[in-house]
């Protein structure tokens, strides 16, 4: 299945809720896209917070890094 690569910009209390969204609605975007959507990256302001993040998401400051992400398919 191919994938819908996504990166967000900020996670505070929207960008933690479309996070949630994202990873509690899967089967329904699967069914509904027929593809997998997959958080790649978060830009955050403050590193020192603590977050619940899964390990395999780049968690950057810099907003370069967000860019250079080959193939990402979309930015909230």
């Amino acid at each position: 299945m191919t994938v819908i690569k996504v990166a967000l910009l900020g996670f505070g209390t929207v960008g933690e809720g479309v996070y949630s969204a994202i990873h509690s609605h899967q089967t329904q975007l699967r069914k509904l896209l027929g593809k997998e959507v997959e958080i790649v990256a978060i830009l955050i302001r403050d590193q020192t917070k603590e977050r619940k993040i899964d390990a395999n998401v780049l968690v950057t400051t810099n907003f370069e890094d967000i860019i250079n992400i080959p193939d990402l398919d979309v930015i909230f």
